[in-house]
Formats: structure tokens, C-alpha cells, sequence
């Protein structure tokens, strides 16, 4: 029976989602997906909070057709068996938007990745750089 126990606690377990994540993690998105002419400018944020409810914030700010673009969602995250998942979604204060769940690769301290399929991200993935530990 232990044996079994054992083996699922590490079966569940990631070294991945031990590390640390919590600070500012930023990505040039322009740069990254190699966007047109239309978009001056295109990052994005997400800021990791510790605490008990794991909250997190995502802010993208930039320029599409000479007019700034900004929009935040906040939320809850949640890391285990190598894949984070963002939930409790919301956009701009009232929109509520969908749950995702990505597989991750973290670098501590230097880089995070997300594994987003079929959304034109090179090799399938979106990396982020810290840019403020906390």
C-alpha cells in the first residue's frame, strides 16, 4: 500500500512546478510571432503573486493601426503535473473569459515557457523573460 502511495506522489509531482514562478514575466509579442505592418508595438505581462489563492495578472499593451491597445485579465493559476492552468478569468473587470491549461517549461529565474499549439508562436511555444523577481 505504500508502495503505491509512493509512487503516485511522485508520479503527480513535477520538478518543474517547485520552482519558483512568482515575480514579472514579459514577452514581445511582435518579435515572437513575427506580427505585420499593422502592429507598431505588441508585449505582454503576466505578473505572479504569491500567497494562498495563487492570483495572477496578464496585461497587453500596444500599438494596431496607429491606436493604442490595452487590456488586463486577472485571475487564479494553478501548476501541477507539469502544466499551469489560469482560472477564474477575467478581462477589463467584468468580461469573464474561459479557463486554459498549457504545458510549461520554467528556467528559474531567466525563463518560462508555455506550450501554445496553433496559435503561430515558433515551435508551438511563448516565452516569457523575468524581468522582476520578487
Amino acid at each position: 500500500m505504500i508502495v503505491g502511495f509512493l509512487s503516485v506522489f511522485v508520479i503527480g509531482c513535477n520538478k518543474q512546478d517547485k520552482l519558483k514562478i512568482v515575480g514579472t514575466w514579459e514577452i514581445d509579442l511582435k518579435e515572437a510571432k513575427g506580427l505585420g505592418e499593422s502592429v507598431d508595438s505588441a508585449k505582454e505581462r503576466l505578473y505572479f503573486v504569491s500567497g494562498s489563492d495563487h492570483k495572477f495578472t496578464q496585461v497587453y499593451w500596444g500599438r494596431e493601426n496607429k491606436k493604442p491597445v490595452m487590456w488586463t485579465i486577472k485571475g487564479n493559476f494553478d501548476r501541477k503535473g507539469g502544466k499551469i492552468s489560469f482560472i477564474n478569468r477575467v478581462k477589463d473587470e467584468n468580461d469573464k473569459q474561459g479557463d486554459l491549461t498549457y504545458k510549461y517549461e520554467l528556467e528559474e529565474d531567466s525563463k518560462l515557457t508555455l506550450i501554445i499549439e496553433n496559435e503561430g508562436f515558433p515551435n508551438d511555444k511563448k516565452v516569457y523573460t523575468n524581468i522582476q523577481k520578487e
